[in-house]
């Protein structure tokens, strides 16, 4: 956080860490080798950040996210307000409008390089209605409900300085 007054980036994104499976953190973990730590301790230490940021005029965006006044990052305010965006690259997330959904499909790239590298060849014509046909041959696809949207966008939205639009979940 000392470094974040020195280097004075427009966008900070302070996660906790997660062990995730298959990496040498995550079997650590799952080993016993390392402990998570206790909530009281990450409060603490979140707490200690949200100060720090404050103290140096960081809006707080998001629970993980700050940004310097006009550069809250566009994409990450499309996903928290379950808007449609476009994801591309190994592991990215996307959600698309499609016709055979009732709100949009929701779509993951493979998270293997090689895999991601293999389908880039279905959609280098363009990013449009042939590549929704084309998705479920190469990502995961899921059409989305109206109730999936719901609960994510609540979820999100209670996250964010923002919160919810009621107008907009009565409309959808």
């Amino acid at each position: 956080l000392d470094q974040v007054k020195n280097l004075d980036p427009a966008h900070v994104s302070l996660y906790n860490l997660t062990y995730a499976s298959k990496t040498p953190l995550g079997r650590a973990f799952e080993r016993g080798k390392l402990r998570a730590l206790k909530d009281e301790t990450l409060f603490d230490f979140y707490s200690f950040a949200k100060e720090k940021l404050d103290a140096l005029n960081y809006q707080h965006n998001e629970v993980s996210n700050w940004s310097k006044m006009n550069y809250s990052c566009q994409h990450n305010w499309a996903y928290w307000q379950g808007l449609y965006y476009v994801g591309i690259g190994v592991g990215a997330h996307g959600f698309i409008p499609a016709s055979n959904s009732e709100i949009g499909l929701r779509y993951v790239y493979p998270q293997n390089e090689r895999q991601w590298v293999k389908s880039l060849e279905l959609t280098e014509a363009n990013f449009s209605e042939p590549l929704v046909k084309k998705l479920d041959s190469f990502c995961h696809v899921e059409a989305r409900k109206k109730e999936d949207w719901l609960v994510e966008y609540v979820g999100s939205g209670l996250r964010t300085c923002r919160g919810l639009d009621l107008k907009r979940i009565r409309k959808i």
